[in-house]
Parts: structure tokens; sequence; C-alpha cells
């Protein structure tokens, strides 16, 4: 992992910052910021010497400070230096003005949202700390092309310009202020009235913790004052009233099913890790220049981002009549829908001779043969390690669960939540966001690589109709026999 030396030398900004108020005298008062400029759609930040006050009550030094995880110091790492883009479209004309006003009371009261990263000076420790936080400098309102405004697709079209011009800053090249802006896009697209985005730092968290802020600044449409719900296993709570109210030999046999349980998960985990370890290091790269990722490069790249949106019963539909997940439900989708993306790349369909002979050649160069799709969970694993895991892999992959209702923020209804990443070392990143009855599927991907990225988002699709449909004929021959 990279030592507090090596992240030392990529704050230089951080100098002039006090965390210790010396013989506890008052620090000397930060230097006015530099006048700003107007906005862009490539640009959401303002000069490197700007500097945040910096809470500076001694007695408070221990609610003030928190010392980096190791996910959020692997997280700064050059090599893989990851943030999160949550696009959200609205179904109304959202005011900048109202949004300012009420994120003191919310997104702010969220620790690292208000906190800027920093070196102790006595022990030499990164930490977060408190800093007043300039809304002005993290709530940008870009100005908008009225050809853009044409028609909604043309707006769709600016949104994804937009966010592509995003990919190609990093929120931590300014440490002196809080690693994370939201952008506000008054604009009409093909499923919303205006967008706001919504851009963090992974460091500042996973994507569940993140989901977690996210909706902890929202409220249900239908009752204002009542929180957002998320899927909850239910069974859980059933399970332990029938424990409590079970005797002596209910009990026993559920110890001994928990300890059978916990062996059995404990060896199918040890089994994934090996392969994982076996294909990580073994697997032959020969043939995956042109999915795989860059291993040890700092080469920064900009990142197209798309998505569409399905439907998520048709998602659960599958799920059930095949008594599955959700997640195997979207990889298979995903893996058709590569398979689909190759097969009319490379024209594999119609290279195909009267003998046969061609026909394999293709298949024995089709590189959709070497797609492997891996699912890892990360636990305290050294940088090294996960940079491997990461540029060995043909793509990434994420799903993420969202609130079942309609949510707000302050009165402004959300219609969609796209969430994805940028800044890993793969060249394709496929994620699954849902939000009430919708799915959206994200691809963020290297253009050098997937110059296409539009037609694998619609593979995907259309392999998942396809999924969907096979299962509706297959309950509708079930029903006529019945």
């Amino acid at each position: 992992m990279e030592s507090d030396e090596d992240i030392k030398l990529r704050k230089q900004s951080l100098k002039p910052i006090q965390t210790k108020i010396p013989n506890g005298t008052s620090p000397p008062p930060p230097s006015p910021p530099p006048p700003s400029s107007s906005s862009s759609s490539s640009s959401s930040s303002s000069s490197s010497e700007e500097e945040y006050d910096i809470c500076d009550e001694e007695e408070s030094d221990k609610e003030e400070e928190m010392p980096l995880s190791p996910t959020s110091r692997l997280f700064q790492e050059p090599k893989l230096n990851l943030h999160v883009v949550s696009i959200i479209g609205l179904k109304s004309k959202i005011d900048p003005v109202d949004v300012k006003a009420n994120l003191p009371d919310t997104l702010l009261k969220n620790y690292r949202f208000s906190s800027v990263l920093v070196e102790d000076e006595e022990d030499g420790i990164m930490k977060w700390v408190r800093t007043k936080v300039d809304l002005d400098k993290h709530v940008i309102i870009p100005e908008v092309d009225e050809s853009a405004r044409s028609t909604r697709t043309s707006g769709d079209k600016f949104i994804e310009d937009y966010v592509h011009d995003l990919t190609k800053t990093y929120l931590n090249d300014e440490m002196s202020r809080p690693l994370w802006d939201l952008h506000i896009l008054d604009i009409k697209t093909s499923e919303a009235e205006s967008t706001a985005i919504l851009r963090v730092h992974h460091s500042l968290g996973d994507g569940i913790s993140l989901m977690s802020v996210l909706l902890s600044c929202t409220r249900q449409t239908s009752d204002p004052k009542a929180s957002p719900t998320l899927i909850t296993n239910k069974s859980n709570t059933n399970r332990k009233s029938e424990i409590e109210k079970g005797g002596f030999a209910t009990k026993l046999l559920l110890f001994l099913f928990g300890i059978w349980w916990f062996l059995r998960l404990f060896l199918n985990t040890t089994i994934d890790l090996l392969v994982v370890a076996v294909s990580m290091f073994l697997y032959p790269n020969k043939g995956l220049p042109k999915i795989k990722g860059r291993p040890g490069t700092t080469q920064r790249t900009s990142r197209r981002i798309v998505f569409k949106n399905v439907s998520l019963d048709d998602l659960k539909l599958v799920k059930n009549t095949l008594n599955t997940t959700i997640n195997v439900v979207v990889v298979g989708a995903t893996q058709a829908g590569l398979s689909m993306y190759y097969d009319r790349r490379y024209g594999l369909e119609s290279k195909i001779d009267a003998e046969g002979q061609n026909e394999k050649e293709n298949k024995d160069s089709n590189p959709k043969k070497l797609i492997r799709l891996r699912s890892v969970v990360i636990v305290s694993l050294a940088s090294a390690l996960f940079r491997r895991s990461s540029s060995s892999s043909s793509i990434a992959f994420s799903n993420l669960v969202g609130p079942l209702e309609e949510i707000n923020f302050h009165g402004y209804s959300i219609s969609y939540v796209a969430s994805s990443t940028y800044g890993q070392p793969v060249e394709l990143m496929v994620s699954f966001q849902s939000y009430m009855d919708k799915m959206s599927i994200v691809l963020s991907g290297d253009e050098d690589f997937f110059p296409e990225l539009h037609e694998l988002c619609d593979d995907i699709t259309e392999s998942l109709r396809r999924i969907t449909n096979s299962v509706k004929e297959k309950e509708a021959v079930k029903e006529k026999d019945i």
C-alpha cells in the first residue's frame, strides 16, 4: 500500500492549513480566496490556492478529526483514484439557491462531506478534519448552449458529453477542500426535466454508504416526513421470532445447522478465492489486449458514461421463476450482451464459408471466449493485490440497491438515479442501480477500447428482453397445461 510519504507528495496544497493550535494561540487567518471564474461544462474547480478554515477549537480536536480508513487510503492511490458519479434525473426544474440553502442541514451533516484531508503535524497521520464549506465552490451551475435545449435528445447528448468532460478532472488534485461537487443542469432530457450530477471521491465511502448519504438527504414523495425504505430480508425477523418461541431441541438443531452453514460458506469462499487467485496470476493474458486493464499505469483517460433504464419488474420475474437472485440475472444478461457485442463487432456471423473452415477459425479467435466475469469481496486486501485483480480482469461489475418508492430532495421529485465510477484500471465498468420500479444499466468505458458503448448498452438491454420473453413464454405454456 502506498506509504504516508507517497501520499504526502501529492498534497502540497495542504501546507498552509493548520490542524493544531500551538500554545493556545489563534492560527493565522486564511488568505482570501481568489475571485471565482464563471463555471463551464468542462471545469468545476477554482484555483488550487484557495484555503478552507479548519475548525480550530483545541478542546474539540478529537471530535473534529478522524484518521483515514484502510479503504480510504487505498482509493487515494494514484493507480486506483476512483470517483463516483451519480446522474440524478429530476421531474421538475430545480432552483440552485434552494439547494444551497438545504445542503448544510442534509449533505454537510455527513462528516466526510464537510472535511478536508490533511496530515497531522505531530504524528504525520493523514486525517479527515472538519472545515467550513464554501458551497459556491461545490455547487456548480454551468451554462447550457441553446442548441442543447432544442430537443430532449440533444439534452441527452449534452448531459453525456458533460459527464465525459468531468471524468477528465480529479477532485483530489485540490486537497484543500472537501472531495465532492454537485452540478445542476437546467436542461430537459428524454426522462427528466432537469439533471443533477453528484461527483464524489470514492475515499469518502463505498457504494452502500454513499447511497445511504444520498437517501438521508431525501424523503418519500408520498409522505414528506418519512425516510426512504430499502429492500430488507423479512424472513430474518420471522426466523428470529420462531427461534425465541422454540424449545431446547429447536435451538439445538438450529445451532447445528448454523455450524454446517458456516463450514459450507467457509469452504465455498476458500474455493472462490483460490479460483480468483489462479485466474489473476496464472491465466494467460494472450489475446486480451482489447478488453483487459492497463496494469501498473497512472495514465489518466476520460470515460464515456452511458445508461439505459429498464423494468425492475422484469428482472424480478426472471429471478422468481428461476429461483435465483437479481445479481445472477444481471450478470447473465451482461455476459449475453457482451457476447452479442463481440459477435457483431468482429463479424463472426457473416464470415462463414460453405465448408465451415472459417467458422472454426473465427470461433477459436473469438474474444468473447476470453471474457472473464469475476466477483470479489474486498476485505483489507493489499493495494498491490487489489490493483492486480483489477488490471487482470476483463471488466468490473457492481449492483446497488436503491429506494423502493419515489423520493424527493426538498420537494424536487427524482425520476431516476444512474451511478457509475471512473479512475479504475479497467476499460469497462458495468453498474446496475435500482430505483422504484426501474433498473438503470450504466456503462463507464474507455472509448479507445469500446468505441460503440451505446451499442453495447443496447445489447445488454436486448439480452435481458430475450431472457424475460423466454421466461414469460414458458410460464404461459405451464398455465395452459394446468
